[in-house]
Order: structure tokens, then sequence, then C-alpha cells
């Protein structure tokens, strides 16, 4: 009697599976400048040291987004579908509403793994760390009077994004990332710290300016 056929196994399925991913032709080519535009988190905490009032406490603000411009350049070598990436950033921050108003200038460095999934998909996760200036203006309110000061802002973020080449040259851009502000005011004996935690989500383009592997240039 002829056996039903029963389809192929488990391991003949992964044995396809690995076969297609070793003879992909994709490789890890990434000279680009790109930029995205980010919705941020709009709460935060905040420690505040006044000669009247020393407390921590929570707030937020209506709204806050980010702009950025930036670079990536991948460490590869020709056939590599994986490998390290390095990237350069600058950010501005803007949060606005509710009490008052936040805006950080940022200069971030980052370092990553990129993974050509085909020929026009790219994926890289990566680690991201930067300085800046930041300036606040606080609304006065029944218990405490208007604030308004500069100081410095520190940056760190983990974040994966995704891309696809829509043309030979033009990608676009999906990410998605976990990190924290720091900044920090002080003004007329009264000094500030505060603390943006939470989710970023954003889009963007990006330009490559070559994709050929560095030894065929």
């Amino acid at each position: 009697m002829t056996s039903p056929f029963r389809g192929p196994g488990p391991a003949t399925t992964a044995l396809v599976v690995l076969s297609a991913v070793t003879v992909s032709s994709a490789e890890l080519v990434v000279r680009d400048a790109q930029t995205l535009l980010l919705a941020e988190p709009a709460g935060f905490s905040y420690h505040l040291d006044s000669p009247s009032y020393t407390g921590d406490g929570q707030d937020g603000f209506a709204s806050a987004a980010a702009f950025e411009v930036g670079g990536r350049l991948s460490l590869t070598r020709p056939g590599d579908q994986i490998g390290l990436v390095l990237g350069l950033d600058a950010s501005l921050h803007q949060a606005s509403g509710g009490p008052g108003s936040l805006r950080s200038f940022l200069g971030l460095g980052s370092v990553g793994l990129g993974w050509a999934m085909t020929d026009r998909w790219v994926l890289l996760g990566e680690g991201r760390a930067g300085l800046g200036v930041s300036a606040i203006a606080l609304n006065g309110t029944a218990y405490s009077p208007s604030f308004s000061a500069s100081g410095q802002a520190r940056a760190y973020q983990a974040r994966v994004q995704a891309s696809y080449f829509v043309s030979e040259r033009w990608r676009v851009l999906a990410s998605v990332g976990y990190g924290q502000v720091d900044s920090r005011y002080s003004s007329r004996g009264i000094t500030l710290a505060i603390k943006q935690t939470g989710w970023s989500a954003g889009i963007g383009v990006s330009y490559a300016f070559s994709r050929d592997p560095v030894s065929l240039k």
C-alpha cells in the first residue's frame, strides 16, 4: 500500500530555511545620510532644590517631538550580511504645553549591528549616547513664580531601525526606541533637574551615497 504524503519534516524545513539564508546575495553596505521625525515621551520626573522648597515630582508636557539629521557607516567586507554600523546624529528636541516648554539640541554617537535581510530590507539595532544644551521655560502658578534657564543635557537610548530601498539610492525608515534625556538648570538660587524617560517612534528617509562594497570601489 502506498503511504500518504506527509510533507517535509522539521529537519528538512530547517535545512531549506538555512540554505536560503546562506545563498542570499544581500550585502550590508551602509553609507547613508538620513533624517528622522520622532514622537518623544512628554512626561518627565524632576528634582527641585530652592530656598523655599526641596523635593521630587512628576509632570508632563502636552506634546514632545524630535527632528534628527545624521549619517550611518557600516564596517563590513564584501559578502557580509551582518556587521558593525557606526552613526552620528544632530538632534533637536522640542516639548511644549502644560507647565511650559523645553528645547534641547544634542549631538549623539551610535554603535550598532546591522543585518541585510534582503537586497532591499536592512535591520539595525543600535545604542546611542550624547551631550548637548537645553533651555526650559516654566509658567508661573499660584504657588511658584515662572522659571527660565539654560543648562546641559545628556541622552541615552537603545533603538531598532528598519529601512527599505524604494529606489536605487533612497530608503524609507521606521524607528522605535527607549531612552532617557537628563537635563539640569540653575538660576536665581534654584536648581532643577529633569528626566524624560520612555518610548520614541518615528519615520524618515535616507540617501545611500554608495551600495558597493569597499574593495570593489
